[in-house]
């Protein structure tokens, strides 16, 4: 395995401009009515228009970062900037990101959001530090996967 850090942030910029411009205000408001859907279920009042939450702690609104986009455009640009591993397993793994991220991404907000305005900035920032934990984890496990093919291959 071979990773090229030039290559890494070719991806990344490219990534992270095409998630910039693509219009994702559906996936805004799914996220808003899916962590609006976790908030009732903790007991926490909430009503969801459009893309904006509102509870008793004031109004949180969903941004395109709130998807994880940017833990996804950091993921594929590391799995397609490493030489060795498998392209069915770069694929793979970017779209099994995808997914991970969209779902941790709704609970990470149902967590800041639930413990309230005062503590959001702390919750936020420390459930994004594990965002960055499983970015690591999947990288590694396709990497994992991939030299074991190649081994079994072999």
């Amino acid at each position: 395995m071979r990773f090229d850090i030039a290559r890494f942030f070719v991806f990344l910029v490219i990534l992270y401009g095409i998630f910039h411009f693509f219009p994702l205000e559906s996936f805004q408001d799914l996220m808003a009515s899916l962590s609006g859907y976790g908030l009732y279920f903790l007991g926490v009042g909430a009503r969801v228009v459009g893309n904006s939450i509102f509870t008793t702690y004031g109004e949180f609104t969903i941004t395109k970062d709130c998807l994880g986009v940017i833990s996804l455009a950091t993921l594929i640009s590391l799995l397609f900037s490493t030489k060795g591993i498998r392209t069915r397993y770069k694929v793979v793994f970017s779209a099994l990101g995808a997914i991970l991220f969209f779902v941790w991404n709704a609970v990470r907000i149902v967590i800041s959001v639930g413990f309230g305005k005062s503590n959001f900035e702390v919750w936020h920032f420390t459930l994004w530090a594990v965002s960055i934990a499983l970015i690591v984890g999947v990288y590694y496990l396709a990497v994992k996967m991939s030299e074991h093919s190649s081994v079994s291959r072999a």
